[in-house]
């Protein structure tokens, strides 16, 4: 029988009100940095036409860190990018991953996607040929945000040491927030880190952030029709994590509360409906018996308070 272990909550990691706050911005802020779903739909078909391999790009993670930690976050040898997010001062960061920069190199340059033995530094023309794949992927993302560009960006140029990048930090910002991305091709997966500084936040842009929002909220109120999922609560029942650790198949749970009974052969009463995890309220439905199918009519419609 399986066996429920606690869960380690000391080991979570520990993020001040400011950290939360700067990720929740930069959450907000990612399509005006080209960040978008829609616009990793864009780069994947990109890297997919480039590369003759189909392509996925996935946003797994977001973190906060200040520069120091930056700073050892970053491996002493790799494959890095400083790229200037004009007007701001300050470079974002890209760590790419070795092996899936070595894969694309050698694809670019006719071969099948060969890999070095070891890790080592890029060659001049190395570089240059990333370069031109990374100018790309910079060119679709203003070509596809239009508008909706605030910054721009710039590559500086491809480094293969952590000195490198370090040197182009100097005088920098201190908070980063990181976007960690999988990079999927055939069997095959590789990350790209992206380090982007809270500098981005600061000045008008945040603010006309915070109408841009409204203006959101605003229109989303007026759509007519969106498709989403209601489920029925038939009862509740309240159990202890010994409980839930001793229950074995052919286990019958009896329910605390419930609102509905089985008359013959079908099931009648009061039952209500919910919306996503159904924080917000719940719809009160009466069961209704004249098919094959169960059906329900909405009696009433009941807040939280």
């Amino acid at each position: 029988m399986s066996q429920v272990k606690p869960f380690p909550f000391e080991r979570l990691p520990q993020y001040s009100q400011k950290d939360v706050r700067l990720a929740q911005d930069v959450m907000a802020c990612l399509p005006r940095l080209g960040f978008s779903q829609k616009l990793s739909t864009h780069i994947s078909q990109l890297l997919t036409k480039e590369l003759n391999e189909t392509i996925l790009i996935k946003r797994e993670k977001l973190d906060v860190c200040i520069k120091d930690d930056l700073i050892k976050r970053l491996p002493p040898q790799g494959v890095f990018a400083s790229v200037s997010l004009n007007p701001s001062p300050d470079k974002l960061v890209v760590e790419l991953d070795p092996m899936l920069s070595f894969w694309a190199i050698d694809k670019l340059m006719g071969g099948v996607g060969d890999l070095p033995h070891s890790l080592r530094n890029l060659t001049e023309i190395e570089e240059g040929v990333l370069s031109f794949l990374v100018l790309k992927v910079l060119a679709t993302l203003f070509e596809k945000s239009g508008t909706a560009a605030r910054f721009h960006f710039r590559l500086d140029a491809i480094h293969s040491t952590h000195h490198d990048v370090v040197d182009r930090l100097e005088g920098q910002t201190a908070h980063f927030v990181s976007l960690y991305f999988r990079i999927s091709f055939g069997k095959k997966s590789g990350f790209v880190k992206v380090y982007i500084p809270d500098s981005i936040l600061e000045g008008s842009d945040l603010q006309s952030m915070d109408a841009d929002q409204e203006y959101l909220e605003a229109r989303i109120q007026n759509y007519e029709e969106i498709l989403t999922q209601i489920w029925a609560e038939v009862g509740t029942a309240a159990l202890t994590a010994g409980d839930v650790n001793q229950l074995e198949s052919g286990d019958v749970i009896l329910l605390d509360s419930h609102s509905v009974q089985l008359k013959g052969r079908q099931v009648v009463g009061m039952i209500p409906l919910r919306v996503g995890l159904g924080n917000e309220g719940k719809i009160i439905g009466r069961i209704v018996n004249d098919s094959e199918k169960i059906k329900i009519r909405v009696e009433g419609i009941q807040r939280s308070a």
